[in-house]
């Protein structure tokens, strides 16, 4: 039991720290599609904030293509929405990928995912009994 309620303290840090930084989506002119982009990316974060975790990979998953400069933030927030959904492994390769790319703070919110997508896909195996050596 006490290793699930400091998983949920950790998955709460977690949603802190990577929505703690403002997304510059919100500044008009940021992206070439601007008041379209914005909307969409509050549909993307809205649903991820209220636990639709589907909707938020397929709108994030819509944004990325036309991010821009904003591509590193929405990638790290699209992983937290399929860390969030139980698809640990792709959470785990997205951020492992932009963290790769990036330096800083950016870089450690990356690999807080990717670590919080591997610890809870060990714990999903272990519960289902399907755990390796290299598991535990």
């Amino acid at each position: 039991a006490g290793q699930v309620s400091r998983m949920h303290f950790t998955g709460k840090l977690l949603i802190a720290a990577v929505f703690s930084i403002p997304l510059a989506a919100c500044e008009p002119g940021v992206v070439s599609e601007g008041t379209e982009f914005q909307r969409k990316y509050s549909t993307a974060r809205k649903a991820l904030e209220a636990g639709n975790y589907d909707s938020a990979i397929r709108s994030y998953g819509a944004l990325l293509p036309n991010a821009g400069p904003l591509e590193p933030r929405l990638r790290l927030e699209y992983a937290h929405a399929l860390l969030r959904g139980g698809r640990y492994d792709e959470a785990a390769q997205v951020a492992a990928t932009l963290a790769s790319d990036l330096s800083g703070s950016d870089r450690a919110a990356a690999l807080a995912v990717r670590g919080t997508a591997l610890h809870e896909s060990a714990l999903a195996e272990m519960r289902m009994g399907t755990a390796g050596r290299g598991t535990v």
